[in-house]
């Protein structure tokens, strides 16, 4: 029995061995483990003032930007050409301008080698020259929508060098070969008439679909404030004209005004107009189209 019994508790050893040992020595390394990272993790956190520290008494450096790659990623935002188009009726409308001129220059292929925009608003400022200059200042007076911001910069989709003339000046864009944008101010004499103009020379000739075009500033001219006719030109010979004449207004007083959900605004009144809008062609009978104009006057 004895000797049974010495062998029963042999085996049991010998089991334990093979089989739970392994078990016992991985949780072993688990909790050094553990432990380990436990200490390391406690000495980053202590040294990461120290660190800061040692790096502000190191060598300074500057974070570059590739400011082509950036232009061309906020070109992402503008894939229609007349987007562009809009945008810079758009700056136009902000000057206070009535009237706007698209002037384009076409080969013998009839694709478009240059536009040139224009409208008759007030001359650049001192301040404009210089927000102009810098991509996204925008403009921070409530009473626009946001002269030469971003929106601006969406002309690169089209020109590799675009020219702003204004008052006298003329503003060139340039690229240097860091990739970074130069600016280049000249003069020029003023134009009486169509006071502001950007000059577009395209990077390539490309055909442009006068008919959407037309459609297109259709539709813009009827949600601009001040800008009431857009004029397309053809090597200096006028093909389209696009204009908007407001008829009398009427203006209803809500019995209960509107709230805004969170309370922000109310509407105590809607206001009404008749818009006439007019294409004219060159060779073709005018076109008109009645619309009602209804605006809510948040208070």
């Amino acid at each position: 029995r004895r000797r049974r019994t010495r062998a029963r508790i042999s085996n049991c050893v010998l089991i334990y061995l093979q089989y739970l040992l392994p078990y016992a020595s991985r949780g072993a390394r688990f909790v050094a483990r553990k432990c380990a990272c436990g200490v390391a993790e406690r000495a980053m956190a202590m040294s990461a003032a120290a660190l800061r520290a040692s790096a502000l008494k190191g060598t300074r450096g500057a974070v570059t930007v590739n400011q082509r790659a950036l232009v061309d990623k906020m070109l992402a935002r503008y894939s229609s050409d007349y987007v562009v188009i809009r945008e810079l009726v758009q700056n136009a409308d902000d000057a206070g301008a009535t009237r706007v001129r698209l002037a384009f220059d076409v080969d013998g292929d009839s694709r478009v080698t240059a536009l040139t925009i224009s409208n008759d608003g007030r001359d650049f400022t001192e301040e404009d020259w210089s927000r102009v200059a810098e991509i996204a200042s925008g403009n921070p007076s409530e009473d626009t929508v946001g002269m030469f911001g971003v929106g601006f910069y969406s002309v690169f989709a089209m020109s590799d060098a675009p020219i702003i003339k204004s008052g006298g000046r003329h503003l060139l864009f340039t690229w240097s070969e860091d990739n970074t944008l130069a600016t280049h101010l000249g003069h020029s004499d003023p134009d009486a008439d169509l006071r502001t103009s950007v000059v577009l020379e395209m990077r390539e000739p490309r055909a442009w679909d006068m008919r959407k075009l037309r459609s297109f500033l259709a539709r813009a001219v009827c949600f601009t404030r001040g800008v009431t006719r857009v004029d397309i030109t053809r090597n200096g010979k006028g093909t389209v004209a696009v204009s908007r004449v407001v008829g009398g207004g009427t203006t209803t007083r809500l019995a209960h005004a509107i709230q805004s959900p969170d309370g922000f605004f109310s509407v105590p009144e809607l206001r009404s107009a008749e818009l006439t809008m007019r294409v004219e062609e060159a060779g073709a009978p005018p076109t008109e189209v009645r619309l009602r104009h209804v605006e809510a006057v948040a208070a």
